[in-house]
């Protein structure tokens, strides 16, 4: 989801740095974007960040996008890493771990 979203910020970045840079006016909120003799210069600005992002958006993988996810090792809860802090279960108190790999680790858990 996080892909999609950056990939739709780039390409709104890139569509209003093309219409600065050829003289289409562009309304955002109903307020005219105007910057005067710097039209020119903001729009290549915005239209060479928006193709940025969507490059990074493409090149990044699916998996950098999305949230890590720990899991307790004393009660088996699962919460996000960057919802939780010190790397302590908000359930228990226990330790969290990351979940990949997390029942290699600890087979006598895996039928909980």
């Amino acid at each position: 989801m996080r892909k999609v979203f950056t990939f739709i910020i780039g390409a709104w970045l890139s569509i209003i740095g093309f219409c600065l840079v050829i003289g289409q006016d562009y309304h955002l909120r109903g307020v005219k974007l105007d910057f005067g003799g710097a039209n020119i210069i903001v729009g290549v600005l915005l239209f060479v960040i928006g193709i940025s992002v969507i490059i990074f958006a493409l090149r990044r993988k699916v998996k950098d996008f999305e949230d890590k996810v720990a899991i307790c090792s004393q009660c088996g809860q699962t919460s996000e890493i960057t919802n939780v802090s010190n790397m302590r279960c908000p359930k228990c108190d226990g330790k969290l771990e990351d979940l990949d790999g997390f029942f290699d680790r600890h087979p006598e858990l895996r039928k909980r």
